[in-house]
């Protein structure tokens, strides 16, 4: 008997292809969730009194909301989100390690203060959280020189992780986010490295510290300092927010305020960098704060995931 074989038509193929398709959607996706807005969502707040902003989902890098965020600025105090992320990778297997500070270490620091002395001992855990959670600049220095053996061979290492990291329009000239002109960045670029310091958990766990107190050193009593960023410490209630965790807060009379934080709520990890925010008087709110909760807030309401593919479910 001879064998007969039978050629499909392009017209009859097409269903087998596409049933083969969507068969292997099954198998390598058993579990797709994606990233929905409203149907109409509602224009995100605007603030005059804020000059650059970037929002973004961190799981997919999906920008929700951005102003200016390519522009050049000063830094501010988002600096200390490289010193936080590079002194927590240098030195985090000698946090229980006692150090002595030196005269050359904390020389010439100006700005936020804890008044670190000459021949002070503490332990290099209790250093980071003064230079991360609580934004010290001579913690800051300290732990520096602590990582990189002085404070301008750190600043070295913090622009070539910048150029590692993809960063284009960053440039340090030191760990403190004290004001030079010859400092740089761009939302963008504090967006890049923000990610990376999210990845790292002792820094996020440091930055996240609504409080630390460090025992009574050789020279000092105890100290007991809040966050410096409003948005975890609070406890007044006109910013904190109990879905954010990190980065960093702080402002220079040239670079103005600058917020970062991750706002971790309904399964999304959103990051809000707000930089160029306007000075206040004493007792007037904070327009960099204000604005950061306002989009936050914005946000939750407006984009959200939601599964479309489950494990064992046919199509």
């Amino acid at each position: 008997m001879e064998r007969t074989s039978r050629r499909l038509s392009p017209a009859q193929r097409r269903p087998v292809g596409w049933a083969l398709f969507l068969l292997s959607l099954i198998l390598i996706l058993p579990c797709m969730a994606l990233p929905t807005a409203a149907v109409e969502p509602e224009a995100p707040p605007q603030s005059a009194d804020v000059g650059v902003v970037l929002l973004l989902n961190l799981e997919n890098n999906l920008t929700l909301y951005e102003k200016e965020a390519d522009t050049n600025v000063y830094p501010s105090s988002s600096v200390k989100i490289m010193m936080g992320l590079l002194a927590c990778r240098s030195l985090c297997d000698r946090l229980d390690e006692e150090v002595t500070v030196t005269a050359a270490m904390v020389a010439g620091v100006t700005g936020r203060s804890m008044h670190l002395a000459d021949g002070e001992k503490l332990t290099i855990r209790d250093l980071l959280y003064a230079a991360i959670c609580g934004g010290y600049n001579d913690a800051a220095c300290v732990v520096a020189c602590l990582s990189s053996g002085s404070v301008a061979a750190f600043v070295e290492d913090m622009n070539e992780e910048a150029l590692r990291l993809g960063t284009l329009h960053t440039r340090y000239t030191n760990p403190t986010g004290l004001h030079d002109p010859a400092m740089c960045t761009t939302a963008r670029d504090v967006s890049i490295i923000a990610r990376e310091a999210y990845r790292n958990e002792l820094y996020m766990r440091i930055s996240s510290a609504r409080s630390h107190t460090i025992p009574p050193t050789n020279v000092s009593p105890e100290r007991l300092f809040s966050n410096r960023n409003a948005l975890i410490s609070d406890s007044s209630q006109n910013y904190y927010n109990g879905y954010c965790a990190g980065m960093n807060a702080g402002m220079t009379d040239e670079g103005g305020w600058c917020v970062v934080t991750v706002c971790e709520r309904n399964g999304a990890s959103n990051l809000c960098i707000i930089l160029r925010g306007l000075d206040v008087a004493s007792g007037e709110l904070i327009p960099a704060y204000v604005q950061a909760n306002r989009l936050l807030s914005w946000a939750n309401r407006n984009y959200g995931y939601r599964t479309v593919l489950s494990a064992g479910e046919t199509l």
